[in-house]
């Protein structure tokens, strides 16, 4: 992958507003991975004495976690990768000096162990803070929130996680959402599925009654469904999800680095513009987004 060009932030800030007005916002935005590189050097560089951030400083390059199914924040077509949480970390790098992104495809299930096995050095893959996952891995300030939901067929007579009684739940491994479904519908019985198009198969062949997800995950696997109008949300968010980029422990110094560059990318006005072009009005994903990136005062 070539290195990126760094503009000057107010120029930066007027292509992206011509590039989404030219695309009414529909979230058209794609990247594509860079080329490898050497995946022992961070730990070497860390083994030495240097931080993290050192090293991804010195190297212009950083490798992060992303999903390849998980629409509207991440997905792979061909060797490009696309979604909010990719132009997310696209401009956090280009804040930080950072020219070039490697991506890491990982599931649900590994996102944790890619970063303690040092395969990447962060992942942005609509990751929910928990305190579980805090006692392996640490996390930037929220960038992101959204909220568990239930999906069902459209003739479905469940209208809420409070109908579920028996029901089967279908849910994807790794995620927070299974284990939750067990606190909140004790009776329910919940499957998991490696992947989402797994847990989508599963759900149109009959196997489970329902499936639940983060809210936009879900609009986003039934906008890519072959029959959309087969489904239906049963009732709203039932949960509060906020994402973080997850880092590994005990390098404050990369996770401050990327503190402070969403802090930049909300006060300039940079979040919005992305954040509009895939749930904006008009956009593939238009919804309401009630979150805003906690800023410390200068």
């Amino acid at each position: 992958m070539p290195a990126l060009i760094r503009l000057p932030l107010p120029v930066l800030f007027v292509l992206t507003l011509c590039t989404l007005q030219a695309c009414g916002g529909g979230g058209s935005t794609a990247r594509s991975t860079a080329a490898p590189t050497n995946a022992n050097a961070p730990a070497a560089a860390v083994a030495a004495g240097n931080s993290l951030y050192d090293h991804i400083l010195a190297t212009h390059t950083v490798r992060v976690g992303v999903r390849v199914d998980a629409p509207p924040f991440s997905v792979k077509s061909g060797v490009n990768y696309r979604g909010f949480d990719i132009d997310i970390i696209e401009a956090v790098a280009a804040r930080l000096g950072i020219d070039h992104v490697v991506y890491v495809p990982i599931t649900a299930d590994n996102r944790v162990t890619a970063i303690t096995s040092g395969q990447v050095d962060c992942v942005i893959a609509a990751m929910t803070e928990t305190r579980h996952r805090e006692q392996q891995v640490d996390f930037s300030i929220p960038y992101f929130q959204d909220g568990q939901g239930l999906l069902v067929l459209k003739d479905s007579p469940i209208t809420s996680y409070l109908d579920l009684g028996s029901h089967t739940v279908g849910a994807l491994k790794g995620a927070t959402s299974g284990y939750t479904m067990r606190q909140v519908a004790p009776d329910a019985k919940v499957m998991v599925y490696p992947s989402y198009p797994a847990l989508m198969a599963g759900f149109d062949a009959g196997l489970v009654d329902s499936i639940t997800s983060d809210t936009l995950i879900l609009k986003g696997l039934v906008k890519s469904a072959k029959n959309p109008d087969n489904y239906r949300f049963a009732g709203t968010r039932f949960t509060t999800e906020p994402y973080g980029i997850a880092v590994p422990e005990n390098q404050s110094k990369w996770r401050k680095a990327i503190d402070h560059a969403l802090m930049d990318l909300w006060e300039s006005g940079q979040w919005k513009l992305i954040s509009d072009t895939w749930f904006g009005p008009g956009a593939q994903y238009q919804d309401t987004i009630n979150f805003s990136v906690p800023c410390l005062p200068h």
